[in-house]
């Protein structure tokens, strides 16, 4: 997700999802909102650089890079590059931005090339957006101060943001809280973690989606999910469910491995659209 130049929305718009996301990391809330990685720099009060760029908008990139590159004498010839940025607006068209005045007719050659891409990243990345993003910015630092901010690394600032990977069993077993009467010696869980790790990394994902709502684990590991495991009657044709806001799986007491299998699988495959959701 990035910040359009041309957006229609009010800056206290931008304000509000900004509080929303400095609210959802203060309560330890995992977003599947994926920025690039200098937003958190530009959160940060760093400044962002083309190595941004590329990993923000890889192709853009690798024409200002071929531009750089490009050590012939006839560069405004061959590439024909000026000092714009050509860009689609939210009507569908085509516009182009002066990066200086004139820019239209003002070629990049060997002379000026990097004044160029710098002036290029520069307006993309800070000039373009520096309106939604500060009242962005102004939202989040409501709920978390830019001091506190300054502590983490951009990779850190993220994985509060999205949460990490899952794919480790052990760790979510070694952490499991039981209920309702279960133990970990109780039959039925024994099974259940040998179920769970029998599956591909896709179907754990999924399964961690199913109780607690998203397939990545809080920044620390599954230990701060509070992940429980909670008896739901003696054994039936039921399907397990889940306590999503709580973390907690309502697991029958099923009579054998096959079954467990079986249920928990229906389970997390029909855990969305018509399915039981």
């Amino acid at each position: 997700h990035w910040f359009r130049c041309d957006s229609l929305e009010a800056n206290d718009a931008f304000n509000l999802v900004g509080t929303l996301v400095g609210l959802a990391i203060y309560n330890d809330t995992i977003l599947d909102l994926h920025f690039p990685p200098v937003v958190y720099k530009k959160l940060q009060d760093l400044a962002p650089n083309f190595e941004d760029l590329k990993a923000m908008s890889p192709r853009v990139a690798q024409s200002l890079q071929a531009v750089l590159d490009y050590d012939g004498d006839d560069l405004e010839d061959v590439l024909c590059f000026t000092f714009t940025v050509p860009y689609e607006s939210i009507y569908g068209e085509r516009v182009e931005h002066e990066l200086v005045e004139g820019g239209k007719d003002r070629f990049v050659t060997q002379e000026n090339k990097h004044e160029f891409v710098r002036l290029y990243t520069e307006w993309v990345l800070e000039k373009s957006v520096d309106k939604a993003f500060g009242a962005f910015k102004g939202g989040m630092r409501k709920m978390i101060p830019g001091h506190m901010l300054n502590l983490f690394e951009p990779e850190e600032f993220e994985v509060l943001v999205c949460g990490e990977k899952f794919d480790d069993v052990a760790q979510l077993e070694k952490y499991a809280r039981y209920d309702g009467g279960y133990t970990q010696n109780s039959e039925v869980i024994t099974w259940f973690w040998e179920v769970l790790k029998g599956l591909t990394a896709d179907r754990r994902r999924r399964f961690l989606a199913f109780v607690t709502g998203t397939d990545r684990v809080p920044a620390g590991g599954v230990e701060k999910l509070n992940f429980v495991i909670q008896r739901s009657g003696p054994d039936s044709d039921r399907l397990p469910t889940s306590h999503t806001c709580f973390n907690v799986l309502l697991l029958p007491e099923y009579s054998s491995l096959e079954k467990t299998k079986n249920r928990l699988l229906l389970s997390i495959e029909n855990s969305q659209g018509f399915g039981l959701r």
